[in-house]
């Protein structure tokens, strides 16, 4: 992350005590090229700065949500297909 210029790192760090009380741990990992009005990523997730770049999934959430997400998503990729026109 360093080396890709972020200003700022915050790593939790996880005791080897630490035990988790289930076999897997499963979770839906999303954002990181939020998209909106200013540039970015505008509302079809079409890079602004890249001309035939859509990013399609959960990258376009500005944070999780407290529901599965699969359904968000693809309403995202056939708005993305809207723009690619």
């Amino acid at each position: 992350m360093e080396k890709m210029g972020a200003d700022f790192v915050d790593v939790d760090e996880i005791k080897d005590d630490v035990k988790f009380n289930h076999k897997c741990y499963t979770d839906h990992f999303i954002g990181g090229a939020i998209m909106g009005a200013s540039p970015a990523v505008n509302t079809y997730s079409h890079m602004w700065d890249m001309e035939n770049l859509f990013v399609v999934g959960g990258s376009s959430f500005p944070h999780n949500s407290n529901y599965n997400s699969t359904v968000t998503i693809g309403a995202f990729a056939y708005r993305a297909s809207e723009g690619m026109e």
